[in-house]
């Protein structure tokens, strides 16, 4: 698999000798979409409390819910996609 396979290197002190790391991928959903949700809480704390619109946060958490997953589910498509398809690989910086 082309990309940042054996590009790494483990140096020392954590390897006795300098050793090049395989490329790992793992496609993890739930941990994208939880990152995505994780963001939308901070927003939406954030935004009522620069609009002082307090006590309504679990309002505004269930109109953007869906949103907040679709979101951080586009993310992680695209991530997968630079990581393992032509010509989104070409969009990584090496």
């Amino acid at each position: 698999m082309a990309g940042l396979h054996n590009l790494v290197e483990k140096m020392p002190p954590v390897v006795l000798k300098p050793t090049k790391e395989g490329e790992v991928y793992l496609l993890g959903l739930l941990s994208a979409t939880g990152t995505g949700i994780l963001l939308t809480a901070i927003v939406i704390v954030v935004a009522s409390t620069a609009t002082r619109w307090f006590n309504r946060e679990g309002n505004i958490l269930r109109d953007v819910f869906f949103h907040s997953i679709a979101l951080a589910s586009l993310v992680d498509v695209l991530v997968t996609l630079q990581a393992n398809v032509f010509p989104f690989t070409l969009m990584v910086v090496r």
